[in-house]
């Protein structure tokens, strides 16, 4: 599977390969001595029919009075940050997808969208990251897979419902600027990688949500970072360690504070050598998987 997909999903996907047995969870708590806080690693998009979550989401989140998100999801269904986004998902200076794109590479996108019934000239002034974006929702809404699904959006509902506070590691604008650096990566790569995956989407979804579920994250970085590193390790710097690394310092100050804290990420950002578990683990940080 190629490391494109996660650009905008963070991977994991649908039920049918989910076992019960599984024996641990996508949440752990962490600890600096009589403080503590807990992370939960989410998919940003889900189905209805993945509900309910692993029991120790809900644990966490009834244990904690303030929940962290990576972004300002409020914020972010806002128009006026649509319209930032719609600045790199969109060619703002005439140019088209075919004019950064092989003709090789662009004829198999045209061939792609008349396969699915989408009309070419819908997509071209959609850069690269935005072609990403916008075919892999639409695959996903076919399987009835969404963001209003997805596990910020539950608890970002019921944080509102408990009046619980609500923070942020990352402004909208930085994560404007993430999807704006897939347009730097090579073009032909990206497409080529969007309309590969798409096409073994279905298969490959159940796979990475059994990992999760079961909080295997040995298996998920084998399922993705591994491949993300060899294929683009400029991708996997910008798009997980980097952010990672910054987000530790945010983590370790929430150590320090009274409060309780929920922290949750997309799940890749805790698999790997560079995940923040990884780093905190590093620095002395007790970590203890849930069950």
């Amino acid at each position: 599977m190629s490391k494109i997909k996660f650009i905008f999903l963070t991977a994991l996907f649908s039920v049918f390969y989910y076992s019960p047995l599984y024996a641990k969870s996508p949440v752990w708590k962490v600890t600096k001595g009589d403080k503590l806080l807990f992370i939960g690693g989410t998919i940003h998009l889900l189905s209805k029919d993945d509900y309910p979550l692993p029991s120790s989401f809900n644990l966490a989140f009834n244990a904690s009075e303030d929940i962290i998100f990576e972004t300002d999801i409020e914020s972010a269904q806002s128009l006026t940050t649509q319209a930032k986004f719609l600045q790199v998902l969109m060619y703002q200076d005439g140019k088209t997808i075919e004019d950064d794109l092989k003709p090789e590479t662009y004829d198999a996108l045209v061939a792609f969208l008349e396969d699915r019934n989408l009309p070419v000239s819908m997509f071209t002034r959609f850069t690269p990251a935005g072609i990403n974006m916008t075919l892999v929702v639409l695959e996903l809404q076919g399987l009835g897979i969404t963001g209003e699904s997805g596990v910020e959006a539950y608890f970002n509902s019921q944080s509102k419902a408990q009046e619980k506070d609500v923070m942020w590691l990352e402004t909208i604008d930085e994560q404007v600027s993430f999807i704006g650096r897939i347009n730097d990566l090579d073009a032909d790569l990206v497409t080529n990688s969007t309309l590969r995956d798409i096409k073994k989407l279905k298969d490959e979804w159940p796979k990475l949500l059994s990992a999760w579920r079961e909080g295997d994250m040995d298996r998920l970085e084998s399922l993705a970072i591994n491949e993300m590193i060899n294929e683009s390790p400029e991708l996997y710097q910008f798009l997980l360690a980097d952010r990672n690394k910054n987000w530790v310092p945010e983590i370790k100050r929430m150590l320090d504070s009274p409060e309780v804290e929920f922290v949750l990420v997309g799940a890749l950002h805790l698999a790997g050598k560079d995940s923040v578990l990884t780093m905190l683990a590093n620095e002395g940080f007790k970590i203890e998987q849930l069950d």
